[in-house]
């Protein structure tokens, strides 16, 4: 029997905006007869189908991981610059900016704040805000936490005051005051709850919100709950001199492009992570390695609203996607 792939995370990157450099990592479970003597390899044919994008030059380089329960593998090949004498070889400790895969994070922190009674997760965010921010409310109806974290608030994607200084950055600019200013002002056209619609904004706002809540930054907070607990030495917004040495360059079409920053909305797209650190987050996810974050990430996988996707519904921040080999999270 042939291995199937049951979860994975999409990470074609291509810097929130463009085609780039790209990493693709999944988790392998094989079926009851298959024998999983060792970590899963990289099949030839996809080694092959690697080589010839970037040799063809859609891609400058692509990194691809694949885990089961006995261990990683991981295959690169290009270099993290589209003039190869001026980058390195991509690897699993190649950094990529990872765009939404950030959202996962921002819902795992929150589930992770519950658990810890920090919070709960029907919370009104009213509670949250500054002083003198009224958010909407539609028919007696507040938003929730959840409602943030399952794109069923209410709220737009794009705050209709965002003023892009630059078109390859869209979110660069966008601060705080704004963001709360936005809220402030905006009319719900439906109660929370009532119809999934995907929302940076949201996911934005959350990640200030939890930030707020626990006296820090957003990513102090992804740092210190959750990359230190899993031993995701890479996984940063803001990075340092060696980290900035191995993060692939963003490009359209063959015209450099400067990193992603989606400020004050951070945590919905502005995460930088290896293919190493996900397969490590996947692991976790998959319940594969003892950590304290299990409760909150079973919490953050269950099912809260269906979407307007056949098939496909939304827990916290992750949707799932039914097929006949099973629900696939991504």
């Amino acid at each position: 029997m042939k291995p199937t792939l049951e979860s994975w995370f999409s990470v074609i990157i291509k810097n929130a905006r463009h085609w780039q450099l790209v990493a693709w990592i999944g988790s392998i479970v094989c079926g009851a007869t298959a024998a999983q003597t060792g970590p899963p390899v990289v099949p030839d044919d996809v080694r092959t189908a690697i080589r010839q994008r970037v040799d063809w030059g859609y891609s400058p380089g692509i990194v691809v991981g694949l885990m089961n329960t006995n261990g990683s593998s991981f295959f690169g090949y290009g270099s993290t610059d589209l003039d190869p004498d001026h980058g390195r070889p991509v690897d699993e400790n190649t950094l990529f900016e990872i765009g939404s895969i950030s959202k996962v994070f921002t819902t795992t922190l929150l589930a992770d704040m519950a658990e810890r009674g920090e919070l709960a997760l029907t919370n009104v965010i009213q509670d949250y805000l500054p002083e003198g921010i009224q958010a909407p409310t539609r028919s007696g109806r507040a938003i929730s936490l959840t409602h943030l974290a399952t794109h069923t608030s209410g709220l737009p994607s794009t705050p209709s005051n965002l003023a892009p200084v630059a078109g390859d950055n869209p979110f660069a600019g966008y601060t705080e005051s704004m963001m709360f200013e936005f809220l402030d002002s905006y009319a719900l056209t439906r109660n929370p709850g009532a119809t999934y619609e995907y929302s940076n904004y949201g996911v934005g706002l959350l990640g200030q919100l939890l930030a707020r809540h626990a006296g820090s930054s957003y990513e102090d907070l992804i740092v210190d709950r959750i990359a230190k607990e899993l031993g995701l030495a890479d996984t940063r917004i803001h990075l340092s001199a060696s980290q900035q040495s191995r993060l692939a360059h963003g490009y359209s079409g063959v015209i450099p492009i400067p990193p992603f920053e989606m400020t004050a909305l951070e945590a919905a797209g502005d995460l930088r992570s290896t293919a190493r650190d996900l397969l490590t987050f996947l692991a976790a996810n998959r319940g594969w390695m003892a950590t304290r974050l299990q409760p909150a990430m079973t919490e953050a996988h269950r099912y809260r609203y269906p979407t307007s996707t056949p098939g496909m519904s939304i827990a916290l921040g992750w949707h799932l996607d039914k097929h006949d080999l099973g629900w696939a999270n991504h």
